[in-house]
């Protein structure tokens, strides 16, 4: 049911709103949408002179040396050949799905920013500028694109990581028909935006005043209930993650760091396996990191502990995401989120960024 690998190790989200938080006098503290088409990726002699290019690079990139000039000739099929017997597939010197996934799947092929095989990289340009995004060819991956990347991403509703991996790869090849674009309200300066400190204001009975919350809180609260429908969470599923969150950063998406390294709406921890400070502060990762599923952390989420846990507390199954060290403040938000769920799911469309 999830788009997510095996579970790999256990992380731990630091808390910013603890204890000593929470006791300052100012701060109190549906239907799923389908997944991204499965595809597969086939290169032949009769395909685009640019993807054979790019399967070109990328077979220099692993050390099988291939001249890019766009022809499957007999020396590109010598290459393949010697690709597939280092992988132990079946010697052909055909480039049919299992040998293009074993190629992409390989570490040698992730393009990302922070640094990249220079040949991994004129592949990422080539099949970028095929797809109508500027471009040079010269191994370098520059600002702008690695704004590519990431709008590529958006455009094909791929997880929003600003990484080539395998599945961004498989739709750079095969370039399917775009998805209707999205007229969702949350845009990516909204995912990223630094938020001032702010409180979840209180009625006279201590409940959550939700008619005198910040926009910025009620805003970030709604786009949990949009991620959460946009993956087919549960509604108890939603609520565990706005009760989180409202105790994590008062349901801010928090810039500094007040607990050792911790970051974003729900206080996640990179020294823990949550992702980049830069990931863990990117609501909509934060967010699917969170429901378990991501691609950018094994760190186990809400999902992966649903079919054992689903008929625990709210409270209950918070503490298996985050294992703090104050798990009883998490039952104390369940009345606060569930209020905050009925006042507005039925108005938010799901979203799967």
């Amino acid at each position: 049911m999830f788009d997510r690998r095996t579970l790999l190790r256990h992380g731990a989200s630091g808390g910013l709103l603890g204890a000593a938080a929470l006791a300052a006098p100012a701060l109190i503290a549906p239907a799923a949408l389908a997944a991204p088409a499965p595809l597969s990726v086939r290169v032949r002699t009769t395909s685009p002179r640019v993807v054979i290019q790019a399967m070109q690079h990328l077979l220099t990139a692993h050390g099988f040396t291939t001249t890019a000039d766009g022809a499957y000739g007999p020396r590109t099929t010598d290459s393949v050949r010697a690709f597939q017997r280092s992988r132990g597939l079946v010697v052909d010197g055909i480039a049919g799905p299992n040998t293009m996934s074993a190629l992409l799947r390989s570490s040698t092929s992730v393009v990302r920013a922070s640094g990249s095989n220079a040949h991994a990289v004129r592949a990422a340009q080539r099949l970028l500028g095929r797809a109508g995004y500027a471009t040079v060819v010269d191994g370098t991956l520059s600002s702008s694109e690695n704004s590519a990347i990431a709008s590529f991403q958006t455009a094909y509703q791929l997880t929003l990581t600003r990484i080539v991996d395998h599945l961004t790869w498989t739709y750079l090849f095969v370039l399917p028909a775009k998805p209707p674009s999205s007229t969702s309200p949350w845009t990516s300066t909204f995912l990223t935006a630094d938020e001032k400190l702010a409180y979840l204001p209180r009625d006279s009975s201590g409940n959550l005043a939700l008619d005198r919350m910040s926009t910025t809180t009620r805003e970030n609260g709604r786009f949990l209930i949009a991620v959460g429908k946009g993956r087919g969470i549960p509604a108890k599923g939603i609520q565990v993650a706005l009760a989180t969150a409202m105790v994590e950063s008062g349901l801010l998406n928090l810039y500094p760091t007040y607990d050792r390294d911790s970051g974003g709406l729900f206080q996640q921890r990179p020294s823990t396996g949550w992702g980049t400070y830069t990931q863990v502060r990117h609501k909509h990762l934060a967010t699917l990191a969170f429901f378990g599923v991501a691609m950018h952390t094994p760190n186990p989420g809400l999902m992966d502990y649903w079919p054992t846990y689903s008929g625990s507390s709210i409270g209950t199954l918070a503490q298996k995401v985050q294992r703090s060290a104050y798990p009883s403040r998490y039952d104390a938000m369940a009345d606060d989120a569930l209020a905050f769920y009925n006042r507005y799911a039925a108005g938010v469309a799901p979203y799967r960024g």
